[in-house]
């Protein structure tokens, strides 16, 4: 069921649920009103009845011309009934000719007063007490203004909750439509952007109301779905051409090694050419698959907590092994004794792979590693002594397979940078880069949440 259907039925549905309790509870009090207001009149006649028949001994010649004058007027169709104890009423509610309610009678008998309605013929009964003899007085009378007055206001009531819930149902409608016209059109809209026209944006009438939020929502997600559009087209381009070189010069040595008889040491030398060209791929691949992959199964992967100096002392170890005498590692008194969470090993290989680009770029000066804690987190800054990178570039050394412009005669892949950094941010950290104000080089801020 669309939203408005569900809007217009439950408005109606609510609507007409308060209009036929209002109705039914005043059709009630009112035909409660109607029975009792009648109820006082046989009461009176019955009084009057009373008086004539049984008291007309008993009371003053005048006073009984005046109940007399009053027992002239008659209500509609009145029948009265005097019955001597003992009260023989079978013939009154049983057989063919049965005129009173049976019910009636049972309570009567029991209650000695009692008040009974039929719809349109009501009864009222009484006992009396003249002359230590008693007597049923019964009077019962059709009420005709009351059946009438009931029977008008239950036709208001019906005509009225029938054309209520049509004015219901077109406000509702107008209401729904009015409501709904803004999530229409953004829907139409929505439905319009492909990967074609993904720079398109749905219109903001209202930036305050919930429509107008959702709608900011959707484009700022359209925002982000464009820049990944765009940084995975870039992406691939940016890969095939990096693919496609080792490829074609592969290829290439291949088929001028065919074109004639050569030497060994010149096959030899060929195969070489291609044993390094097959590395670089192989290598380059192989970051490739690990920048894909490290996304996709970070939560399958181990997390623990451990301490900053296990893995300083582990980089420490490593690069005194390859790179003697190349990196300073200085750990400064606040950050002993810090424990981190995440996965160590990808960790270690996001350091690792910064400093092995520092000392590559830093053409055999040192490289310096400084850790220091900031309240909750802790900043390990890596130093290099290289060329550095322009400011306008440094928003961008983090994508895959960018290279600086002072730095593409070196050898390398450029993924490098994308794969720490995305291991840096799944392990709730960030990456800074900043060149380096005195000296050329540059240094980057790796920043890691410390954990209790």
């Amino acid at each position: 069921m669309k939203i408005q259907s569900r809007i217009i039925l439950t408005i109606v549905s609510f609507q007409l649920i308060l209009i036929i309790s209002f109705g039914v509870t005043i059709y009630y009090f009112s035909k409660d009103y109607v029975n009792k207001s009648f109820e006082v009149d046989l009461k009176h006649r019955a009084n009057t009845n009373e008086k004539i028949f049984l008291e007309k001994n008993l009371i003053s010649k005048d006073k009984y011309n005046d109940i007399l004058k009053e027992y002239v007027k008659k209500l509609t169709d009145e029948k009265r009934y005097h019955i001597a104890f003992p009260y023989n009423t079978d013939s009154l509610i049983s057989g063919e000719n049965s005129v009173l309610p049976k019910e009636f009678i049972e309570k009567l008998l029991r209650h000695k007063s009692y008040f009974y309605s039929d719809e349109l013929i009501k009864y009222y009964g009484e006992e009396f007490l003249v002359n230590d003899k008693k007597w049923l007085i019964i009077i019962s009378a059709k009420d005709l203004s009351g059946y009438n007055l009931l029977s008008e206001l239950k036709n208001i009531i019906i005509v009225g909750t029938i054309f209520i819930s049509i004015i219901l149902f077109i406000v509702s409608f107008l209401l729904s439509r009015s409501i709904l016209k803004p999530i229409k059109n953004k829907i139409y809209s929505a439905m319009r952007i492909s990967s074609n026209n993904i720079h398109e944006r749905i219109n903001v009438e209202n930036p305050n109301d919930e429509i107008g939020q959702l709608a900011i929502a959707f484009n700022r997600m359209l925002g982000r779905l464009e820049e990944s559009f765009k940084s995975q087209n870039s992406f691939i381009s940016n890969a095939s051409h990096e693919i496609k070189n080792p490829l074609t010069m592969i290829s290439g040595t291949a088929e001028i090694a065919l074109l004639k008889e050569r030497s060994v040491d010149e096959y030899k030398k060929t195969l070489e050419s291609i044993l390094q060209d097959s590395e670089f791929l192989n290598s380059l691949v192989n970051q490739l698959f690990l920048l894909a992959k490290t996304d996709s199964n970070f939560e399958k992967l181990p997390k623990y907590k451990f301490l900053l100096f296990e893995i300083l002392e582990i980089i420490n170890n490593q690069n005194n092994k390859f790179y003697p005498n190349k990196l300073k590692v200085i750990i400064s008194d606040n950050s002993q004794g810090v424990l981190l969470f995440g996965n160590k090993e990808l960790l270690i290989s996001a350091i690792q792979n910064l400093i092995d680009n520092a000392i590559k770029f830093s053409n055999g000066k040192e490289v310096v590693l400084e850790t220091i804690r900031i309240e909750k987190q802790i900043k390990i800054t890596i130093t290099d002594n290289g060329p550095g990178v322009k400011d306008e570039e440094l928003i961008y050394i983090t994508s895959a397979f960018y290279r600086s412009e002072s730095v593409r005669n070196i050898e390398g892949h450029g993924i490098g940078l994308a794969l720490t950094k995305k291991i840096i941010e799944l392990q709730n950290g960030t990456l800074v880069f900043k060149n380096k104000r005195i000296s050329s080089g540059l240094s980057v801020d790796i920043n890691l949440p410390i954990t209790n």
